[in-house]
């Protein structure tokens, strides 16, 4: 929703928009829990936010989970660094008090659950393992830097992919993947990194000054669980383009102009609250769309980020950003949907922008005036979307 002018955007929401309206049920994709566990883990350079595979991984999710809840995790650091590959993690400690290094206690490994389904794509996290031993892995884990299936999904009984980062985390991932590179051997014993990523290159010893430090993992709390507050919306008369947001911060930040001129709150909300975590999705920066897109839609949410995953950064694509809140589907889609009792209709208004050569937005209200307003000015009423709680 960044204040920039609007893109071109024609050839890409010709394939987008259509396959927003596709089942795309036959991707390959596991479709997105509606309770997956997310962690944060806490960088020297960023947070770091990961959605796990419950479903589809449970034995490496548990095992994770269980360093994460453990505090394993505190204090450790990224200790390999192989740029355009995978950063690597979870293996070593580092102490203040000796001022240098010490394996993590490790528990029993765990079973290998590698699935096609869940390849080893870009922006994915996955299990380390020793050569030749696919039942090996135990505490230590990778970012995957860029699409790495061809390789890592056929070796070794093929590596675990459990879990994938999401908002703004493959910023610090990627920012940690553009550090320095060196030999570093800790000044408490004979320990050397062969591949470690450094903020600052080491004089002789590591020190915690040059090392990316983990301070924490945790877990966050569940969407689904949380306080239902109101999603409000944002119109700017200047890009012609709605905005929504559950985020209260966010939220004050548009009003006092961080998203740049012209956007304004329009005095519509709904309410947060449901059953299913509604997927939260951006235009690339470069070369757009410069548009945020929202599905409940289980399905809908994995084909976007398949074709995410299958389309490089260098060309018009949507991207991941967040679960963002919480709602519910409707019983069907489209202009027929039905809402249960005790909720309320959220219609989904579609700019034509694709037919227009602008970049397609979309409004979402519980206000069906609302999305009239806009199906007057050539807008598409897409029906109802989602289901929320009465309130707002």
């Amino acid at each position: 929703m960044r204040a920039q002018g609007s893109i071109k955007d024609r050839q890409l929401h010709r394939i987008l928009h259509k396959a927003l309206h596709l089942a795309i049920v036959l991707l390959s994709l596991t479709p997105l829990s509606a309770f997956a566990t997310t962690v944060r883990m806490q960088t020297s350079l960023g947070d770091i936010d990961i959605q796990l595979m419950d479903a589809g991984a449970p034995a490496t999710v548990a095992n994770f989970l269980n360093y994460v809840t453990s505090g394993a995790y505190a204090n450790s650091f990224m200790h390999r660094s192989v740029p355009g590959f995978i950063i690597q993690g979870g293996g070593y400690l580092w102490s203040d008090v000796s001022n240098g290094v010490s394996s993590i206690p490790t528990n029993a490994p765990v079973t290998n659950e590698f699935s096609a389904s869940r390849s080893n794509l870009r922006g994915t996290i996955a299990m380390a393992k020793l050569s030749g031993d696919p039942n090996s892995a135990t505490s230590q884990w990778f970012f995957n830097l860029a699409d790495n299936s061809a390789n890592l999904d056929n070796q070794n009984g093929g590596f675990t992919v459990f879990g994938e980062v999401i908002g703004n985390g493959m910023q610090v991932v990627d920012a940690i993947a553009a550090l320095r590179v060196v030999n570093g051997v800790a000044a408490n014993s004979s320990m050397a990194f062969g591949s470690l990523p450094v903020v600052t290159a080491p004089t002789t010893w590591i020190t915690a000054q040059n090392l990316v430090i983990i301070s924490a993992v945790s877990v966050l709390p569940d969407l689904t669980a949380s306080v239902a507050v109101p999603v409000v919306e944002f119109y700017n008369v200047e890009l012609d383009h709605y905005f929504i947001t559950a985020d209260a911060n966010e939220a004050a930040a548009i009003d006092d102009g961080s998203a740049g001129p012209g956007w304004n709150r329009t005095g519509n909300s709904f309410m947060s609250g449901g059953n299913t975590s509604v997927c939260r999705f951006y235009g690339s920066q470069s070369p757009g769309p410069n548009s945020h897109f929202y599905t409940v839609d289980a399905s809908e949410c994995a084909g976007l980020k398949q074709l995410q995953a299958s389309t490089p950064d260098t060309q018009k694509r949507w991207n991941f950003e967040s679960l963002d809140f919480v709602s519910s589907p409707p019983t069907t889609g489209g202009t027929n949907g039905t809402c249960p009792t005790g909720t309320q209709s959220v219609y989904r208004a579609y700019n034509n922008g694709f037919a227009r050569g602008v970049d397609s937005n979309h409004r979402i209200t519980s206000r069906l005036t609302a999305i009239q307003e806009v199906v007057n000015r050539g807008w598409s009423n897409e029906g109802v979307v989602m289901c929320a709680p009465n309130g707002a």
